[in-house]
């Protein structure tokens, strides 16, 4: 087997939450989240499978965020407190509070503003 850089596994797995199959989008947002990779590319791929209206895909791809506690993630995690599937918000609220008080300021901001 080859060695692949640091750089090589973050490209393979960016692939991966890019793919068509949700299999390998999930399996790839556990990876990032389990290694704590923060690479931009793998922080925008989660952010789009948050973003994507998927459950399955939007829970391990919050519970991948939360874990790495990038900052930028927060906004895109906030709509899922209102997901109608129960998991999704669990996630979402697991996630949200792995951010600890960085996340008070985003969550006064949505009260703020909620109906």
């Amino acid at each position: 087997m080859a060695a692949t850089d640091g750089k090589g596994v973050a490209k393979k797995l960016a692939a991966l939450l890019a793919s068509d199959a949700a299999e390998r989008q999930i399996a790839a947002a556990i990876v990032v989240g389990e290694l704590g990779l923060r690479d931009p590319a793998l922080v925008a791929g989660l952010i789009g499978l948050v973003d994507g209206g998927l459950p399955p895909l939007q829970r391990n791809a919050a519970a991948a965020l939360g874990r790495l506690g990038t900052p930028k993630a927060l906004p895109h995690m906030l709509p899922l407190l209102s997901a109608r599937d129960q998991g999704v918000r669990r996630a979402a609220a697991v996630a949200i509070a792995a951010f600890g008080d960085a996340a008070l300021p985003a969550l006064r901001g949505r009260l703020a503003t909620a109906d």
